[in-house]
């Protein structure tokens, strides 16, 4: 029988693997399949979920996510967007088979030749908009 902070450990996993295999950037609509099969912790005393976002506020946006299982395998993703709208996400798994990454970028120079374990998905980058610029307004004279 499980004890409660088991299956509470199962449960946030589970749901933390999710989040961590969806969160490639907000507004992306393509994103490459990576394995959301629920993970039964072999150790929970090892598991452990951690993650962050964070929005500086003038269009750079950064993600974190990772879950370990407690048996070695750990699943994440991180990344980046800036106000340009150039990014790059991974996603990626480390386990007994190594490490497996799925890298998604529209960087200028980015190229979409894999490697090793590591598959690269080139998208086209977007137009360069120059940022706003600060106008100084003058007060009328009277």
């Amino acid at each position: 029988m499980l004890s409660v902070a088991t299956f509470v450990a199962i449960v946030l996993c589970a749901c933390a693997i999710s989040v961590a295999n969806s969160a490639i950037l907000p507004g992306e609509s393509s994103q490459v399949a990576i394995d959301t099969e629920p993970v039964i912790l072999v150790n929970p005393s090892n598991a452990y979920i951690f993650g962050y976002e964070s929005d500086d506020g003038l269009g750079t946006t950064q993600h974190r996510h990772e879950v370990a299982d407690g048996s070695g395998v750990v699943k994440g993703s991180y990344g980046y967007k800036d106000p340009f709208g150039i990014f790059r996400s991974v996603n990626y798994t480390a386990d007994g088979n190594g490490y497996r990454a799925v890298v998604r970028s529209n960087e200028p120079g980015f190229s979409g030749q894999s490697s090793g374990d590591v598959v690269y998905v080139a998208e086209p980058p977007v137009p360069i908009r120059a940022p706003p610029l600060a106008v100084r307004v003058k007060k009328p004279e009277k």
